[in-house]
């Protein structure tokens, strides 16, 4: 007897808990779908609406912190139709990272003030920070039951996304580098891959990986990430081919962003062309320093990113007023001038012309070359 009357008691509070919520504000939690794969984007949406418009109201929702998933409020909307009248929409995109059944729950709070409330709080502060005398309703509101597939062990990114690799040099000597610069970007969960290019026997590796963009959508991650290599060797070697997997939800197929395999050359040195020919020899202590100090210094700008003042200014005034930013007019096409601006103008903001340069060479741009090399050189010179 006593744990019926405490049931329907129970019941009693949950009925006046929903009762007094809904003459508040009426509202909905939906997604766009309830089953998707792991790393997914889904878009769930809670829509609330003022329904007691006596006084004013603000709605807030904040999602319940999980391991099964990472969420990120895309956009929030507010509408004042009228008086007393708002409502508001909450967009957030949810990614899930575990196989299996996984809920997904919200903290939905109404804040309810009164017209003498806002007004007295103009009032009396002078510092233009409003603190409104509010009531706060906390509405339970009953979560998200989401499936969740698994995907292919060997994934490595999911979305839709693009490889490109720009390479010029095919032919140098033993103690100069080649660059190489890879662009994956597209649409999905989070990039991050680290070292896309693996190590070489007998072949110095630098690298420098940045992330140009990243922006959440209603599809996921918009991502841009660029991954510059320079590679020194001694004798010729082979640049391995790439294959990356990547799982499509949206396709529903895992497929491969490869590039092929290239052999470099290395030439020897002319010693005709040395002013001692004695540092020529393989074995020639006072070359081997030279060579070791050279690698040193590139590894101190290319890798960590800093010099000192001192040589940067140098450095940078005999590359821009003594060259006369003749690495930039001699180069031929996009992929040369591009690998030019990512080695010798990392200060100068060039990333909008390294985007359109990029399209030009992928994705057949109708741009003109001439021109944007133009525009390149009116910038870097007004910058000097």
């Amino acid at each position: 007897m006593k744990k019926s009357l405490g049931n329907i008691f129970l019941l009693l509070i949950m009925i006046q808990t929903y009762l007094s919520a809904s003459q508040l504000a009426t509202y909905k939690l939906t997604a766009n779908k309830d089953d998707v794969f792991v790393k997914e984007p889904l878009k769930i949406e809670f829509v609330a609406k003022q329904q007691n418009h006596t006084d004013n109201m603000f709605f807030l929702l904040k999602p319940k912190n999980s391991k099964n998933y990472e969420i990120e409020l895309l956009q929030k909307t507010i509408k004042d139709k009228k008086h007393h009248n708002t409502q508001t929409t909450f967009t957030y995109i949810l990614f899930p990272l575990v196989a299996g059944d996984i809920t997904v729950s919200f903290d939905f709070t109404i804040q309810i003030a009164s017209d003498k409330a806002v007004a007295q709080s103009y009032v009396d502060d002078h510092d233009d920070s409003i603190a409104i005398q509010m009531i706060n309703k906390q509405i339970t509101i009953k979560p998200l039951h989401i499936h969740v597939k698994n995907i292919p062990a060997n994934a490595k990114l999911i979305g839709d996304f693009t490889l490109n690799s720009t390479q010029i040099q095919k032919e140098v000597t033993k103690y100069d580098d080649i660059s190489v610069i890879y662009t994956i970007k597209g649409t999905g969960y989070k990039n991050d891959l680290k070292d896309i290019l693996p190590d070489i026997s007998d072949v110095t590796k630098f690298s420098e990986i940045k992330n140009i963009s990243s922006k959440l959508t209603k599809a996921g991650y918009e991502t841009k990430k660029r991954y510059t290599y320079a590679l020194s060797c001694k004798k010729d070697f082979t640049l391995p081919a790439l294959n990356i997997q990547v799982y499509s939800p949206k396709k529903h197929k895992l497929y491969t962003l490869y590039t092929k395999a290239s052999k470099i050359k290395v030439k020897p040195i002319d010693p005709n062309l040395l002013r001692d020919k004695k540092d020529f020899p393989k074995d020639d202590d006072l070359f081997e320093y030279q060579s070791i100090k050279k690698f040193i210094i590139y590894l101190s700008i290319f890798c960590l990113g800093f010099i000192t003042a001192k040589i940067k200014g140098i450095s940078l005034q005999k590359h821009k007023n003594n060259n006369k930013f003749h690495d930039i007019k001699q180069t031929k096409s996009a992929q040369e001038l591009i690998l030019v601006l990512i080695n010798n103008y990392k200060d100068e903001d060039l990333n909008i012309y390294i985007d359109k340069l990029e399209q030009l060479a992928y994705n057949n741009s109708k741009s003109s070359f001439t021109q944007i090399k133009g525009e390149i050189l009116s910038q870097v010179k007004n910058s000097t």
